[in-house]
């Protein structure tokens, strides 16, 4: 809404901003994926056994040295991602011309924490230590993703371990993979069902009073999401810096949501009024910078971000101090925003009219920048209460070719002119989620909207819709392989949501031993790489290593979290869009997928 008018009291959020400028006219572009994670683009991986997969890392020695000539690096994962291999081997953490090594076993997460920061301020890489027995027993695979044209990627094997299992065996030969015998094959049913997943679909504003995880659990299954806006409250430090007690509470707010199983949507204000008061230039962006190892610490439950700080309930208008007003000052805080978030979260602003500025004629550039789009009165009229020239506005173009990559959050708003031009109906709600790849909506607020998709019947049909939603179609692998050897799984699926994942997720495999539960596990793929209305066929590369014990396996299928402090837990991963039949089955303990096949180990 405009500063001129006004939200309800009890409104759970609000939705204004100042008349935007003439927009320019943007061209629309072909993207390439580049989600809002910064992991590695993974693909096939060697399966392994163990007794327990680790959520942490196990440093063994380290040095602060860089690598010789003589040793070889393959890339195995991007910063905040997990770089796994088995045994002890040297890790190059940083730049191509700064970096650190050292030495870990089994696995490390590629972060500040574990190597220190050798080149601050710059994204940076993981690469192990290439052997010669590495390299003669890695296997790769092809995955491919089927949009229009099809299009064909291949990329270096990772090892994903999941669920504990309850034997330790020796790892396979995987130079030797089962291509020929007889094969098995299993299609799948869908569901429309909404149900919740991570980093998408409705979400709720809780209080800072109410960041506890018992509170937020009972939201979890009152309004049936995983996904939060939390509010920072900056409103006592309009002049003054925040002290280290004020970052202390904030890591432990998102320790509850952590606990709760649930990620958030951040934004930092200094009022949740009309008011506008907010904080000089310099000291916004000081709290910007002071907030930064706070959003790093815990960019595995931040996987978006409202611009916020600026102007009333932070949405970049009626600024008390003329931040809104200034090209240049929100330049500056957009670009302090990006360089202070972890690349793994999206950033969403308010404005149209600063992507020309910032971007023109290149939402490709935007959403390669991690920008997204915020509409704080998405359907509210012809021109979202001035986000927009009008329906007709080629903005609109932009921000839909920009979505593509980066995301479209907001909320609807009622308190606005013109309310007869709302866009309310079904189907008007559902035409415009799926063009502007909607993420995610306020669960609250306005209830004019909710209450008609509600009695027209669509409002569980846009909460399923909303962001990715992965479905199944088929998975086909032989029937008998022997200890020792490698199988391909491979497994079709479609994302019919809309809008891709934005986490770097593999697809993974796991065997289940029907008589002892023992597990092996692949994976292989990113998730994150399936647009949405694309599919995917992803063959998942699985090796049995020689001690495993004979007999027959359930075929599961997952696609955990990507961080070591929540890939364990079932509530992180994703749940996809298929219903049970028979023996196929969602195992929500486990958040694997049943299959329905076996495989026999001889």
């Amino acid at each position: 809404m405009t500063m001129n008018e006004s939200r309800p009291v009890t409104s759970p959020s609000t939705t204004s901003r100042a008349l935007l400028a003439q927009i320019i006219a943007a061209a629309s572009i072909a993207l390439s994926a580049c989600g809002g994670g910064s992991g590695s683009s993974t693909d096939a991986s060697v399966g392994t056994q163990t007794p327990a997969p680790s959520t942490s890392t196990n440093p063994v020695s380290g040095t602060g040295s860089t690598t010789s000539t003589s040793q070889a690096w393959a890339e195995c994962a991007k910063e905040y991602g997990i770089c796994t291999f088995s045994g002890t081997r040297s890790v190059k953490y940083g730049t191509t011309t700064s970096a650190v090594v050292k030495s870990f076993a089994n696995g490390v997460e590629c972060n500040n924490a574990n190597f220190g920061d050798p080149a601050p301020g710059a994204e940076k890489v993981c690469w192990s230590e290439v052997t010669a027995a590495a390299s003669t027993t890695t296997p790769t695979t092809t995955t491919t993703t089927t949009t229009t044209p099809t299009t064909t990627t291949t990329t270096t094997p990772t090892t994903t371990t999941t669920t504990p299992t309850t034997t330790t065996t020796t790892p396979a030969d995987t130079t030797t993979v089962v291509t020929s015998g007889p094969t098995t094959s299993a299609t799948f049913t869908s569901s429309s069902a909404d149900f919740p997943n991570p980093e998408r679909g409705w979400y709720v504003t809780p209080n800072d009073g109410e960041m506890v995880a018992s509170t937020l659990s009972g939201f979890v299954s009152q309004w049936g999401t995983r996904l939060f806006l939390y509010r920072i409250p900056l409103d006592n430090y309009r002049s003054s810096a925040l002290p280290q007690s004020f970052l202390d509470t904030l890591n432990t707010r998102f320790a509850a949501g952590r606990a709760a199983g649930v990620k958030f949507i951040v934004q930092a204000t200094y009022n949740y009024d009309s008011s506008g008061s907010d904080a000089p230039l310099s000291l916004v962006l000081q709290h910007i910078a002071q907030l930064k190892p706070v959003l790093a610490q815990n960019a595995d439950v931040i996987p978006f971000m409202k611009a916020g700080f600026v102007g009333a309930y932070g949405e970049w208008w009626g600024s008390t101090n003329g931040l809104d007003a200034s090209d240049s000052s929100r330049a500056a805080i957009k670009d302090a925003l990006l360089a202070n978030t972890p690349p793994t979260t999206i950033v969403h602003f308010t404005a149209s009219s600063d992507f020309a500025k910032w971007f023109p004629n290149a939402p490709a550039a935007a959403a390669a920048a991690r920008v997204g789009f915020h509409n704080d009165c998405y359907l509210a009229n012809d021109t979202d209460a001035h986000q927009f020239s009008g329906l007709t506005d080629p903005m609109r173009d932009y921000v839909k070719t920009m979505t593509q990559n980066s995301g479209f959050g907001g909320e609807t708003c009622d308190n606005v002119s013109n309310p007869e031009q709302r866009r309310i109906s079904c189907a008007q709600a559902i035409s415009e989620g799926a063009a502007y790849h909607q993420t995610w909506l306020n669960a609250g607020y306005a209830q004019v909207f909710l209450d008609s998709w509600k009695s027209g019947g669509c409002y569980s049909q846009i909460g399923s819709l909303m962001g990715y939603r992965l479905q199944l179609d088929s998975v086909n692998h032989v029937t008998t392989a022997a200890r020792g050897t490698t199988i391909a799984v491979n497994v079709n699926l479609r994302n019919v949501g809309w809008a891709r994942m934005f986490s770097k997720r593999p697809l993974v495999v796991t065997l289940r031993n029907k008589s002892t539960g023992a597990t092996i596990t692949g994976s292989a793929g990113d998730l994150s790489s399936v647009s949405a209305g694309a599919s995917a066929q992803i063959a998942v590369n699985v090796s049995i290593p020689s001690g495993a014990a004979v007999g027959n396996y359930d075929v599961q299928i997952s696609a955990p979290d990507i961080w070591s402090t929540t890939a364990s837990d079932a509530r992180f991963a994703v749940r996809f869009g298929n219903a049970d039949s028979g023996s196929q089955a969602w195992d929500a303990s486990t958040a694997r997928f049943t299959a329905g096949t076996t495989l026999s180990v001889q």
